[in-house]
Order: C-alpha cells, then structure tokens, then sequence
C-alpha cells in the first residue's frame, strides 16, 4: 500500500489548486504555497511539498529539464534563449510588483 501523504488527503478542489500553482510556478515558489495552504486550514511540510512537487514534476514528463525548459515550454516559449526567457519573466515580475503596489494603495486609502 502506498504512503498517505498530506496531498492525499487534501479535499479535490484544494488539490488541483496545488497541483496548478505548483505548475504555474515550474514546480516551485514552495514557500508561498505552504502559506497559501497554511491559509486555507491545512499543513504540510516543506519536504512533503517538495516530494510532492517532484512527483508531479516526473509525472508531468519533465523529470530530465531544467527549471528555465519547463517555465519555456509551459509558457508558450521554447527555444527561447536564457536571456530573453529572463526579460519575459522580469517583466511578469515588473507587472505583479505594480498590481501589488496599486492593491497596497488601495488598502492604505481605506
């Protein structure tokens, strides 16, 4: 019999939304999921995270490629150099900084 893990036994829904914001983020930013699940009600620690985040990396068929092949290939952008896969990721960073910096405001005016 396999090994219960915390992923196991998470509902469904909660589920998916790990197994999508592991993928959206090249299976990391592990820190901030454990927040988010933390948040939601559940626990988990970072190595059960990362074991889960590699399973579902080998499972995804990306068990051989680097961090920047993943990110390019879920991201619409294979064979980009490094370079410009760094420029697109920087301006996504660029962008999530002023929805922030907007949202901070927002809050602050209240």
């Amino acid at each position: 019999m396999a090994r219960a893990t915390f992923f196991n036994k998470l509902p469904e829904d909660i589920q998916q939304e790990v197994n999508k914001r592991l993928r959206v983020s090249s299976y990391g930013n592990q820190s901030e999921l454990l927040e988010w699940l933390l948040e939601q009600g559940y626990h988990a620690t970072k190595s059960a995270l990362s074991r889960y985040a590699v399973a579902l990396r080998r499972s995804d068929g990306f068990d051989n490629k680097s961090a920047h092949d993943i990110a390019a290939e879920s991201s619409g952008h294979a064979g980009l150099s490094r370079a410009d896969s760094i420029l697109i990721e920087l301006g996504r960073m660029k962008i999530r900084e002023m929805e922030l910096l907007q949202e901070w405001n927002e809050l602050r005016d209240d």
